[in-house]
């Protein structure tokens, strides 16, 4: 999946599914035998937060950029069962102030107004 964030966007929450863990044979087994990792390409772009679980966590959007969420599942041996990432552009949030605006009309010159006094 792909996904397009402005940078103010507020944390959102993530969790992660693993279901259909068999072993060699074909068994079922329960998929908390497995292991979840989720990182970012970049965290000034995309910070992940996980919980204890690590199938769990928030997102938070940072600097406009582009970056990616990978998920990696492993058993308990450490091997790399099952991979995925998800692909993020953050942009620019929306305005929020104005430091000043200014006018200027074609062919006119402001007259500076007398001096206070």
């Amino acid at each position: 999946m792909n996904y397009i964030v402005k940078d103010d966007n507020p944390d959102v929450g993530f969790s992660v599914t693993v279901g259909g863990v068999t072993d060699a044979e074909g068994q079922p087994i329960p998929d908390a035998q497995v292991t979840v990792e989720v990182s970012s390409t970049d965290a000034s772009v995309l910070a992940v937060t996980s919980n204890e679980d690590g199938k769990s966590g928030t997102v938070h959007f940072g600097d406009p950029g582009q970056a990616s969420i990978n998920v990696s599942a492993k058993s308990a041996d450490g091997t790399v069962l099952a991979t995925g990432s998800d692909g993020f552009t953050v942009t620019v949030g929306d305005p929020a102030a104005i430091a000043s605006i200014s006018t200027s009309f074609d062919g006119l010159t402001p007259v500076e107004p007398p001096p206070a006094g």
